[in-house]
């Protein structure tokens, strides 16, 4: 199996297409693993002739676990998970991609495009903020996240069912307004997971490492690459505000605001989604 060979973390990561073409990095969020980008997505991509790159982030999936299951505290910074792909990219030979990221993976996106421009040609962020900021935050992930108390319970003690139906219930609750859940899809989807590798302590981790990022604004203002941004108006964890932020402070933004939208990916919108990052792709010089 693919995974990187240097003396950092092994971080696995899947190719499809075409190496020829031009490469572009999926970049998951929080807890997600890299099947959480649908293969009918990638291949949306892979028809307007792009050469896709998923990766699972460290603690997730089949990569590198950076503790135990009850282990919650921050052991790394979303800099280490930038130069995660970096890395991903020297085991491919690759100097340089497209990225698409997605809540923390759109952090983790912008941190590479401040910190390694070299490697970064175009970047488009779905639903994330330029700082853990209270101004971006809804109740929801204070309560879950930045608020949240110590286990009464250690996670490892629940089974796999209940395991299943928290994880279900999580998503449902940060879904859109405008758009239907895909229960059966997010059923599947979190059946998988649990059962390639699933590691509630690195989710936590994870998460203090995001919440630790700092202030990215003052770095965003000096950005020039191709950059599109997406948020959902109704987002119930991140507040479109970020989204707002973000594209009015890198030089060359476009913006795309979806009312109805939450804290997911609707099907219904990934033609648009496909276009706009297509589009974003090819305004690179």
């Amino acid at each position: 199996m693919p995974f990187t060979t240097d003396d950092g973390p092994e971080i696995y990561y899947e190719t499809t297409g075409d190496p020829k073409n031009p490469a572009i990095v999926l970049i998951a969020g929080a807890s997600a693993q890299l099947i959480w980008w649908r293969d009918e997505f990638v291949q949306k991509l892979l028809d307007r002739g792009l050469f896709v790159i998923r990766l699972d982030n460290r603690d997730v999936g089949k990569s590198a676990k950076i503790g135990g299951p009850n282990d919650i505290e921050r052991a790394y910074q979303v800099r280490d998970m930038a130069d995660d792909v970096c890395r991903v990219l020297d085991a491919l030979a690759i100097a340089k991609a497209h990225i698409v990221g997605q809540s923390l993976g759109g952090i983790i996106s912008q941190l590479m495009a401040i910190t390694r421009p070299e490697r970064v040609r175009s970047m488009v962020l779905f639903y994330t903020v330029p700082a853990f900021a209270m101004e971006y935050l809804t109740e929801e992930i204070l309560q879950s996240v930045v608020n949240r108390p110590a286990p009464v319970a250690a996670p490892s003690t629940l089974t796999r069912e209940q395991t299943i139906e928290e994880f279900v219930e999580r998503e449902r609750a940060t879904s859109s307004t405008g758009y239907a859940f895909d229960e059966v899809w997010m059923r599947d989807y979190v059946t998988a997971c649990v059962d390639r590798g699933y590691c509630p302590g690195g989710v936590q981790r994870q998460a203090q490492a995001a919440i630790a990022i700092g202030d990215l604004r003052p770095d965003l203002k000096n950005l020039t690459l191709p950059t599109a941004v997406i948020h959902g108006k109704d987002d119930r964890l991140l507040k479109v505000d970020g989204g707002f932020d973000i594209g009015r402070l890198v030089q060359s933004a476009e913006l795309h605001i979806y009312p109805g939208m939450g804290h997911e990916f609707p099907q219904p919108l990934w033609d648009e989604f496909i276009d706009i990052i297509v589009r974003t792709a090819g305004r690179t010089a």
